[in-house]
């Protein structure tokens, strides 16, 4: 039996705080640990003794140099008064670390242990031991036992205080913030990790479990670190790409307001040669003058048509290049969203496949398990049965030996009586053998009715085997059954789920674009009331021309001055739309993203609260297949002290029985002998 077994066994005492009676077998010997309320009172040594040197040495409470000092004296199994007193130790302290290593010693050697709950007093020399200690001392690995490494987290080092010892341990669980592979343990320490580990109070992993989860988490890290530092320089582009445009902008008003200024200059310049050349010629100045602004008007016009169709050109093809721009990030962002997507979609799924596997796995596991220990119940009954069966021919075999013997000196005496006593020898050897043959019936009929009722109980244990194990296959099955269903629903949510996000993000584009379109039929419809409204002002203007010629041309200049400040404001407050669109695009961009993350760090913490309860659901099923076999062991034992108690009740009257027999013959052989 391992340490492992050993130590369970007062585990699970110390945890029910239970009383009675440990019973360890090692190569038919037999040693005895009495536990009251999970706490050592007593013990009884057939095997695993340990001296106070050895469990002082082993402890390190005592040296080298001391154990061969005691060696020298003649104690080497015992310290005297001298070394205890050199070493600082007391009687107490030795006997506690004397009974922790015999513990220690006996959790490697024992074999079997059987536990029996009975009423148990504290030995009077005995002093008791607390079942913590007990525990961690059988949990403490053999020197020879290969340890795996293993890293350890303790989330709460005051969770842990009823184990601790010393401060030192203390110290050590408070190195143990975050996952370490702590180095040099001792044995106690290894020991206080596995009870901690058993209690749930650390957590404790491989390394190469750790190594591969500390991979995966750097690898998190570096992929989050990616995206900020995309996001990051999307917003650099996206500042870099609004400071160009708000420099062109700055430069077409420079541009504008300069022509502005020249045109002016020339207007001032032509209207004081015209003032001379009309002072200087009055009637035909006047002709050429009207013809020439004619002229003049119908370039103009041509001039300002050509520029308006340039601007037009040219802002139709910032438009379209805005608007590539614009469908060549929302479609990357697009496919890296899909990616982004896909990779979680595709990480999860593995995960759930990885879980269900682990699940199989167990499940196939447990029912092995269980499997097996029927098979060694029914062949460990089978052995009973037949040492049964073989004590109770032996039995059969002395009595009829002994019957032998006493018919052939029954024999010898009655060839040895006188004739005078031949009637009344046959007479009593007559009684004597009716006596026995009614004693052997009642013997044979005892006997079948005893294997009858075996037979019959066997048969009980086997059907209620047989339900238990029928029992179990269906609850194995319903819990598959709703297992899957659970998975397929899962499934079945997270689909819709994803569906409707699709829809969803299909909505707000079509929105977008619709919102788009119709701002874009708004500043079409403006611009073309404009232009409207300007080539009416122009024929109006050159309806009038006719009669205020020199009015004229100072008013259509005007005009077209406030045409051109009114164009140049739409245009700015177009650009101003155009880049508050974009903010508000971007806004939504960002608002849409943080919403997914958000989903997505709730479905893993989902996830992860699921794998959590599953794990306790797991580790409650144990502890229930645990409870069950303790408790069938329980039973087992009845069971067995029951029929020894039958069984020494029947050769007790059996014996009572052959003691009578004998007195009767004594009183008869008395009396005989008193009759000659």
């Amino acid at each position: 039996m391992s340490a492992s077994q050993v130590a369970e066994a007062l585990y699970a005492a110390h945890k029910s705080r239970a009383t009675g009676r440990l019973t360890l077998h090692a190569g038919g010997r037999e040693s005895a640990l009495w536990l009251r309320e999970g706490d050592l009172v007593g013990a009884r040594l057939g095997f695993g003794y340990q001296s106070p040197a050895q469990a002082l040495f082993q402890t390190g409470l005592l040296g080298v140099d001391a154990l061969d000092a005691l060696w020298a004296r003649g104690g080497a199994g015992a310290p005297d008064e001298e070394l205890l007193e050199d070493s600082g130790l007391k009687p107490a302290v030795v006997h506690e670390q004397q009974v922790l290593a015999q513990v220690r010693r006996l959790s490697a050697l024992a074999e079997r242990a059987d536990f029996e709950a009975e009423a148990v007093e504290a030995a009077g020399d005995f002093a008791p031991i607390a079942g913590m200690r007990v525990v961690r001392a059988a949990l403490e690995p053999t020197p020879r036992e290969a340890v795996p490494a293993r890293v350890y987290r303790c989330p709460e080092v005051a969770a842990c205080e009823p184990w601790l010892t010393d401060a030192s341990e203390r110290r050590l669980l408070e190195t143990l913030g975050a996952f370490r592979q702590p180095e040099a343990l001792t044995g106690a320490q290894q020991a206080l990790l596995r009870v901690l580990e058993r209690e749930g109070r650390i957590e404790a992993l491989s390394v190469e479990d750790w190594e591969e989860r500390e991979r995966l988490r750097r690898e998190e890290e570096l992929r989050q670190a990616e995206e900020e530092a995309w996001i990051i320089e999307e917003a650099r582009r996206r500042e870099e790409a609004a400071r160009l445009a708000e420099e062109a902008r700055l430069a077409e008003l420079a541009r504008i307001e300069a022509a502005r200024l020249a045109e002016l200059a020339r207007i001032e310049a032509e209207r004081l040669a015209e003032e001379a050349r009309l002072a200087e010629e009055a009637r035909l100045a006047e002709l050429a003058r009207i013809e020439a602004e004619r002229l003049a008007e119908e370039a103009r016009l041509r001039a300002i048509e050509e520029a308006r169709l340039a601007e037009e050109a040219r802002l139709r093809a910032i438009e379209e290049a805005r608007l590539a721009e614009e469908a060549r990030l929302a479609e990357e962002a697009r496919l890296a969203e899909e990616a982004r997507l896909r990779a979680i979609e595709e990480a999860r799924l593995a995960e759930e496949a990885r879980l269900a596997e682990e699940a199989r796995l167990a499940e196939e596991a447990r029912l092995a398990e269980e499997a097996r220990l029927a098979e060694e119940a029914r062949l460990a009954e089978e052995a009973r049965l037949a040492e049964e069966a073989r004590l109770a021919e032996e039995a059969r075999l002395a009595e009829e030996a002994r019957l032998a013997e006493e018919a052939r000196l029954a024999e010898e005496a009655r060839q040895a009586e006188e004739a005078r006593l031949a009637e009344e020898a046959r007479l009593a050897e007559e009684a004597r053998l009716a006596e026995e043959a009614r004693l052997a019936e009642e013997a044979r009929l005892a006997e079948e009715a005893r294997l009858a009722e075996e037979a019959r109980l066997a048969e009980e244990a086997r059907l209620a085997e047989e339900a238990r194990l029928a029992e179990e296959a269906r609850l194995a099955e319903e819990a598959r059954l709703a297992e899957e269903a659970r998975l397929a629903e899962e499934a079945r949510l997270a689909e819709e789920a994803r569906l409707a996000e699709e829809a969803r993000l299909a909505e707000e584009a079509r929105l977008a674009e619709e919102a788009r379109l119709v701002e874009e039929a708004r500043l079409a419809e403006e611009a073309r009331l404009a232009e409207e409204a300007r080539l009416a002002e122009e024929a109006r203007l050159a309806e009038e021309a006719w009669a205020r010629a020199t009015e004229e041309a100072r008013l259509a200049e005007e005009a077209r001055l406030r045409a051109e400040k009114e164009a140049r404001i739409a245009e700015e407050i177009r650009l101003a739309e155009e880049a508050q669109l974009r903010e508000e695009e971007a806004r939504l961009a960002e608002e849409a993203r943080l919403e997914e993350e958000a989903r997505l760090r709730a479905e893993e913490e989902a996830r992860l609260t699921e794998a959590r309860l599953a794990e306790e659901a797991r580790r409650a099923e144990e502890a229930r297949l645990a409870e069950e076999a303790w408790l069938a062991e329980e039973i087992r034992l009845a069971e067995e002290a029951r029929l020894a108690e039958e069984a020494r009740l029947a050769e007790e009257a059996r014996l009572a029985e052959e003691a009578r027999l004998a007195e009767e013959a004594r009183l008869a052989e008395e009396a005989r002998l008193a009759e000659e």
